[in-house]
């Protein structure tokens, strides 16, 4: 390229003090680009004596097929017009600008001088781009973790530092796995149809698992291997329990380390260390760990002071602390009676939350520990009291469908009080029962304000998930089809019920709960039941009201063509009240209930009474207490209530002498007479450092006595056995749950059971814990039993069982899980002669009931099990005589409407005409697809239109404007993260010049550093361009009020034209076909106008 007057630079010509880069090249995989402006290796040398200032008339950039050239020329420091000194370090500076970017393999930079003006040429080639990543001797699914772990994505760019990177950790994933032995090669390969492209093969050998052989301890003089082995929690060796997990991961490695020391310390040896500890092969499948210890001497507390505290004396301090002199020296339960370090527990009682509760935000507690002889310690314990906090500001955000005045009334943090903690954590609890938030996010943002050293603001950033509940069902249930509709709403507010636009889809925002629901099967059986709930009665104080009303059906017309001459039809009505206590604490609750029911017979065989009516009129009390942390998943906190249920005693007055055994069933039971009294109660601890692991432990017993040894109540038994639900809405009979046994099988006659007790316990641990959906496993050992009186009723005859079961929460269904329980001992009905044995269980639509919870008569579904007395193949519905409480169980409370729970449906009968127990199981699993197909063709009859949001959101100029907006700004961030791996790649070509010269242990520092060094980059980089990072904030802030304005407009159109439903047809792979006539794409842009 000669021209006359005109000289062509080359970059190595102008580089004098960048000779190491001169022609920056790397040996790589072919590369068949052709470049059509070729780089003249003969162009004249500038004399770098001499400098000259010229202008840029051009910049041409060549080699760039896959990369924006203006960007290039942008992120270099060039731009036409500038004028720059040649020679000059100016050129080099670019260079290594380009260089820096990772891009290419090959940087110059030529020039063309025209008198005072330049024209620069700069060549390219860019690396070649990574078109595949695959692995040989990996699974499928381990091949996508992989991939999403190393974040291996097409079109990354090719080098040996990404290679060698990523092949190490895939090393380490393996290793962590227990494949320590585990060896990565890395085959490169170009790619056949696309120039300049490789596929990247890594070639894995996990070869065996290795696990821990052994644990050896030296310098341990006070306690043995095998102690000290029991304080590691995750790191174990080989032996019998299999359970234990034996594989060694150096994070769990180093945790268990601190345990053992943790350990030393609360036995005394303050000073006890760790002085070295080594990890060694056995053999290719076994590894040793050798740890030195140096114990030190055992410490005692010889004298305690206390400096600083002028709120407290130090004689309360002292009687919180609860340490004394003479008491063996214990690091870890001195700092958790302080309330400080790694020990600090929020809901515990300390001396820190002594302070905190009356306001001492900032207080600060420093034991100084003084050393006095070889084995005394002196405690010091400094205390920083610093100033009262007063509540500033209380926000609340996140809260769309939730009124803030029903949100704020359940707050214990208010504005003008004292900062106080236990409150804080109270608030918590109280916000998780309401049931309407994400439970796994609520926490408090306590912020001082900047100005003041007294004030305090506190928001309350909430995530809303769904609470209602809409259930159309078909299934089977006593050997016929039944069908059911129910709705759930739990964010009512009649105050806006008749409240012109407030119907979006019903009126809400006052956490009132309105529960309506419909079953039948056609002629034989019908069910209609309602209820409400109102947590704050009037609004000003939380006194809770109940409502609810209930009737069935059951008739002999088995089928549509017969007509029916028997049937049993109930009814029933309930109102109740509760009540908050603030004593002994703010936990305890009270609620009283008034209920009426009837029971009307014709002809009914298979019950005592034939023919006519009894009356049950009742009243019920229930003293509870509830501190759990939230309702889905505890993880710590109680529960128990304790109930009696009363009607008046007809038999001291009536004058009736019902020793007669000639006198009717009618006239006997005209109006039942009973006392009944439960207790349960249930505990929740967390066993894990992370609080997942947690164990539950509950008890519950019930008692159903009479006034009268001659009139016993036929009514308001109790069924013992089984899962504890069913396929119909049966009242009378109260169902308590026992697996490993079938339905009723712990009763011990066939008029069910007055007595009953139950213990459980259970080891749960989570899977899934999102607003969206909660999984966990669970695993339990269950003992109980039932008893036909007060005197054969015995808390320690049991039936025990055990087993495991999961559980899935969906905010739209509830509850679903299965489980599966083994029966140790024999059943009180049915087949005696043999143990329960295995057993599944299905959960569809509730949660094991709780004590102090309340659930409403438009949700039992239980108990349709025949009378076994009655069961035979010529009738095949003897079940038609068991009846079901509507009203809600002893134990149950109201308070929070929140933590209703809801029984579901049982599928399968196991007394019927139909017997066999595998048929059974198919009818439970029938039921199950039945209900989740019913529940999602919902939508199918809405009245819906089509929007293209995509072609909506591009004909905004101000939607286009920020796109470039956000566009530029992610090309300045971009910048800063090139450089920042250019440094990281700078480092490791440094160290792999220096390799062969150094020392393993030099190595693997060297190796560490650069890990290190560009985990902090990939850090960065996810804090700028990751979904939490400031570009996605910055592209919310301008985008998202550009969104609601094209939502509202939507929703308003919507509205106007009475679509229930607005489909979205941008990148929807599952509209296949879309009618063009309810397309309103167009109306919505023309409506934005």
């Amino acid at each position: 390229m000669n021209y006359p007057g005109k000289t062509l630079l080359t970059a190595a010509l102008l580089l004098l003090a960048s000779a190491g880069r001169l022609s920056a090249q790397e040996t790589e995989p072919a590369d068949t680009t052709e470049t059509a402006y070729t780089f003249s290796e003969d162009a004249p040398m500038l004399d770098g004596t001499e400098k000259r200032l010229y202008r840029l008339r051009d910049i041409r950039i060549h080699g760039v097929r896959y990369l924006n050239k203006e960007v290039l020329k942008s992120s270099a420091g060039l731009a036409v017009g500038d004028s720059i000194y040649l020679p000059s370090s100016f050129i080099s500076t670019a260079i290594d600008r380009l260089w820096n970017q990772r891009l290419f393999s090959d940087v110059r930079i030529g020039a063309t001088i025209d008198g005072n003006d330049a024209d620069l040429e700069i060549f390219l080639r860019e690396r070649p781009r990574v078109y595949s990543w695959n692995f040989e001797g990996v699974t499928k699914s381990k091949q996508k973790d992989l991939m999403e772990k190393l974040q291996l994505r097409r079109g990354t760019e090719y080098s040996d530092y990404v290679i060698d990177k990523n092949r190490k950790l895939i090393e380490a994933y393996w290793a962590e796995k227990g494949f320590r032995n585990a060896r990565v090669e890395a085959r490169i390969e170009n790619d056949a149809v696309r120039p300049n492209a490789v596929n990247v093969t890594f070639v894995v050998d996990r070869g065996p698992r290795v696990r821990i052989g052994r644990i050896n301890f030296t310098g341990n003089e006070q306690f043995t291997d095998k102690r000290l082995r029991r304080t590691f929690k995750k790191t174990h060796q080989k032996s019998l329990n299999f359970l234990r997990n034996t594989k060694l991961k150096e994070s769990d490695f180093e945790e268990d380390k601190d345990l053992l020391i943790d350990f030393y310390n609360s036995k005394g040896f303050r000073n006890a260390t760790v002085l070295r500890d080594s990890i060694y092969p056995i053999n290719e499948k076994r590894l040793g760990i050798d740890i030195d210890l140096s114990e030190g001497n055992k410490y005692y507390i010889r004298n305690i002071t206390w400096v600083g505290n002028s709120v407290y004396d130090t004689e309360k301090l002292q009687n919180m602390f609860g340490v004394h002199p003479g008491d063996t020296y214990d690091k870890k339960t001195m700092h958790k009676r302080l309330g400080i370090g790694r020990e600090e527990n929020p809901e515990d009682m300390s001396v820190k939350s002594l302070y905190q509760n009356e306001g001492y935000l900032m207080s600060q507690i420093d034991p100084s520990e003084i050393i006095i002889g070889a084995d005394s310690i002196n405690l010091e314990i400094k205390i920083f009291e610093g100033r009262p906090f007063t509540i500033n500001e209380v926000s609340i955000s996140g809260n769309n469908r939730i009124d803030d005045e029903i949100i704020r009334r359940e707050l214990y943090t208010r504005p003008g009080e004292l900062y106080n903690r236990a409150l804080l954590m109270q608030t918590i609890r109280t916000l998780n029962a309401m049931g309407h938030f994400n439970a796994e996010s609520i926490m408090p943002d306590i912020r001082p304000v900047p100005t003041s050293n007294e004030l305090v603001d506190i928001g309350w950033p909430l995530e809303e998930t769904a609470s209602d509940q809409f259930n159309i069902a078909g299934g089977w249930g006593s050997g016929t089809f039944v069908g059911s509709v129910g709705i759930t709403l739990n964010n009512l507010s009649l105050k806006n019920f008749f409240k012109k636009g407030a119907w979006h889809p019903y009126p809400m925002g006052q956490n009132q709960r309105l529960s309506i629901s419909a079953q039948t099967n056609g002629t034989y059986y019908k069910a209609f039941s309602f209820s409400f709930t109102d947590p704050w009665l009037g609004g000003r104080k939380p006194n809770s009201f109940m409502l609810s009303a209930h009737y069935s059906e059951q008739t002999d017309a088995y089928y549509l063509f017969q007509k029916s001459s028997e049937y049993f039809r109930t009814y029933g009505i309930a109102a109740g009240l509760g009540k908050r206590l603030t004593w002994p604490d703010p936990y305890f609750s009270l609620y009283a209930e008034a209920s009426y029911e009837r029971y009307m017979l014709k002809d009914w065989d298979y019950f005592v009474m034939k023919n006519g009516a009894a009356n049950l009129l009742s009243l019920k009390f229930v003293f509870s207490r509830n501190s759990v942390d939230q309702p889905l998943y505890p993880r710590r906190g109680s529960e128990f209530s304790a109930s009696v249920q009363l009607t008046p005693p007809y038999s001291l007055w009536d004058g009736k002498d019902y020793s007669d055994r000639t006198m009717s069933d009618n006239e006997r039971y005209k109006w039942i007479e009973f006392h009944k009294w439960q207790f349960k109660a249930r505990m929740y601890q967390a066993l894990s450092r992370n609080s997942n692991l947690v164990l539950m432990l509950s008890a519950e017993m019930g008692y159903l006595g009479n006034y009268n040894r001659h009139k016993e109540s036929p009514f308001e038994r109790f069924e013992v056995g089984g899962d504890g639900m069913s396929g119909y809405n049966i009242y009378g009979i109260d169902i308590i749950s026992m697996r490993g046994y079938e339905d009723g099988a712990l009763d011990p006659t066939s008029n069910y059971s007055r007595g009953y007790n139950k213990y459980t316990a259970e080891l749960r641990y989570p899977v899934i814990l999102k607003p969206s959906s909660t999984i966990y496993a669970l695993v339990f050992l269950e003992g109980g039993n039932a008893f036909d009186s007060w005197k054969s009723f015995s808390p320690f005859k049991i039936k025990r069982s055990a087993g495991v079961g999961v559980r899935l929460f969906l905010p739209v269904v509830g509850m679903l899980g299965i489980d599966w329980g083994y029966g140790f001992d024999h059943p009180n009905q049915g087949n005696t002669g043999r143990r329960s044995g295995s057993q599944f269980h299905f959960v569809i639509g509730r949660q094991s009931a709780a004590p102090g919870r309340h659930r409403p008569a438009a949700g039992r579904q239980e108990a349709a099990r025949p009378r076994r007395s009655g069961c035979t193949a010529e009738h095949p519905y003897p079940g038609a005589t068991v009846l079901r409480s509507d009203r809600p169980a002893e134990s149950e409370n109201p308070l929070k409407a929140a933590e209703t729970e809801q029984c579901g449906n049982k599928i399968g009968n196991k007394c019927v005409f139909l017997t066999d127990k595998t048929f059974a199981s198919m009818k439970k699993i029938l039921l199950t697809c039945l209900l989740t197909l019913a529940a999602a063709g919902f939508a199918s009859a809405q009245n819906y239109i089509v929007v293209n949001s995509e072609k909506v959101f591009k004909s905004l100029k101000e939607y286009n404007d920020a796109l470039a907006s956000l566009d530029r700004m992610a090309e300045r961030y971009q910048e800063e993260v090139d450089r920042r791996f250019a440094e990281v790649e700078t480092l490791y070509e440094n160290y792999m010049a220096q390799k062969p010269s150094l020392t393993a242990s030099a190595r693997n520092a060297r190796e560490n550093a650069i890990l290190a060094r560009e985990k902090e980059v990939t850090e960065y980089q996810q804090q700028i361009f990751g979904t939490d990072g400031t570009l996605m904030k910055q592209r919310l802030e301008l985008i998202r009020p550009i969104q609601e304005r094209v939502f509202g407009a939507i929703e308003a159109y919507a509205r106007q034209h009475g679509a229930e439903l607005v489909l979205d047809s941008a990148n929807n792979a599952s509209l296949l076909f879309c009618n063009p006539a309810i397309d309103r794409t167009q109306q919505v842009i023309e409506a934005l106008k």
